[in-house]
C-alpha cells in the first residue's frame, strides 16, 4: 500500500466514523483521542516529517540514518560533526547543504546545554556557563 492509498483509507475511516459517531456508546476520552488522531492524515499528506535519531557518542546513528536514505550523506566517524541538531530534507537535486552554525550559535547551544544539565543537578547554571570546555567537563564529571 503506498502513502496515497494510506491517507485515503484513513480519511474513509474518518468520514465513516464521523457519521455513526452520535450513535456509539463512547467515553469522552475515547472520543478526544479518536479526534486527535485525525492529525495522522494531515501528516500522512505533508511531504515533511519530523523524525529523531538519538543514541550515546559514535553509537552508529549516522550511518543508520544513511541507510535508510540509501545514500552516504551523514560523516560516518568517531569525531563529533552531527553532534548537533543536524537537519536533513528532500531536494529534487541531489546535493547536500552544510550549513555552520556561527561561533555566537555554537556558544548559545552549549549554554543552552550547560543550563539544561546544571538544572538536572540542582545547581547554578552562572559557574558553569564561564568555565572552559575542559574544565566544565571536569566538573560536571565531579
Amino acid at each position: 500500500m503506498n502513502e496515497t492509498e494510506c491517507v485515503r483509507k484513513f480519511e474513509n475511516l474518518f468520514d465513516i466514523y464521523d457519521r455513526i459517531q452520535d450513535y456509539l456508546d463512547l467515553s469522552e476520552s475515547l472520543r478526544r483521542y479518536l479526534d486527535q488522531k485525525r492529525s495522522w492524515i494531515d501528516r500522512l499528506k505533508s511531504p515533511e516529517f519530523p523524525v529523531a535519531f538519538l543514541g550515546t557518542f559514535s553509537a552508529g546513528k549516522s550511518m543508520i540514518i544513511n541507510a535508510i536514505i540509501g545514500k552516504n550523506i551523514l560523516p560516518e566517524a568517531t569525531k563529533s560533526y552531527t553532534a548537533i541538531p543536524t537537519i536533513i530534507k528532500k531536494s529534487d537535486t541531489e546535493a547536500v547543504t552544510i550549513r555552520y552554525l556561527d561561533e555566537d550559535a555554537r556558544r548559545e547551544l552549549r549554554n543552552l546545554y550547560v543550563e539544561e544539565i546544571a538544572r538536572e543537578l540542582h545547581k547554578s547554571p552562572v559557574p558553569f556557563t564561564r568555565m572552559e570546555n575542559q574544565e566544565l567537563l571536569t566538573a560536571l564529571g565531579k
